[in-house]
């Protein structure tokens, strides 16, 4: 790790549960592939914002223009597209990710677009921050994959680090196939529906402030897409 990554990775992964250490396994084994082939510049690829950001920082310019918090939290930030492109718009972005190996290969990318990433391995079900820190809080489909009980505390743990009126965007993408299907009836949650979001959010400040589904044919199968927008009360 070099100089800079010292200075701005941090690692948190003694808290992990067992689940979350499994899934950061698979993950960094996944991320150090990508790790390998990033010395060879055919395998790069552009830092480009998500299209769900995207269209949140269009919708939402005006509020965030006018607010002096520009402390942003992306939590699955992988290899740090949107940190990137948030801080390169003069926010104070901040990725976190379980995979230690993203988050070395967000560090290089953040570099190599100058700008001074700042990123920490942690869960979300216990961030590292105090409360009332963020304005924004998203996740561009890092919180698909665990169950119910785990992202309701994923959720109770973003609203504390939110400042009050603060907004929480994230979205859930599923193909359906056999696996995600499978996944779907053990419990492990890949798409959103209007009753599960009201599930994730009882006891806590928020309200919906935008829900949104889709559906799209993609290579033979059905995509389906869901965003949120939650406003902490």
């Amino acid at each position: 790790m070099n100089e800079q990554e010292n200075k701005s990775f941090v690692s948190g992964s003694e808290s992990f549960s067992d689940a979350e250490n499994k899934r950061r396994d698979a993950l960094d084994r996944q991320y150090e592939k990508a790790l390998l082939m990033w010395n060879h510049d055919k395998f790069k690829s552009e830092v480009k914002q998500s299209q769900l950001m995207h269209n949140f920082m269009k919708d939402y310019e005006g509020e965030l223009a006018a607010s002096a918090n520009k402390k942003m939290l992306d939590l699955g930030c992988g290899i740090g597209n949107d940190v990137i492109t948030l801080r390169k718009q003069g926010y104070e972005a901040t990725g976190i990710d379980i995979s230690h190996s993203a988050l070395k290969l967000a560090e290089k990318r953040a570099a190599e677009e100058g700008v001074g990433g700042y990123f920490v391995q942690a869960a979300y079900s216990n961030l590292p921050y105090e409360s009332n820190t963020f304005k924004v809080c998203y996740s561009v489909g890092g919180l698909g994959g665990n169950n119910l009980e785990y992202l309701k505390t994923s959720v109770k743990e973003v609203e504390r680090v939110l400042e009050n009126n603060g907004i929480f965007l994230f979205n859930a993408n599923m193909v359906v196939n056999e696996k995600t299907l499978e996944d779907q009836q053990q419990g492990i949650i890949r798409y959103l529906e209007a009753p599960l979001v009201d599930k994730l959010i009882e006891g806590t400040s928020f309200k919906v402030e935008k829900f949104a589904q889709s559906e799209a044919e993609v290579a033979g199968h059905l995509l389906k897409r869901s965003k949120v927008v939650l406003r902490k009360l």
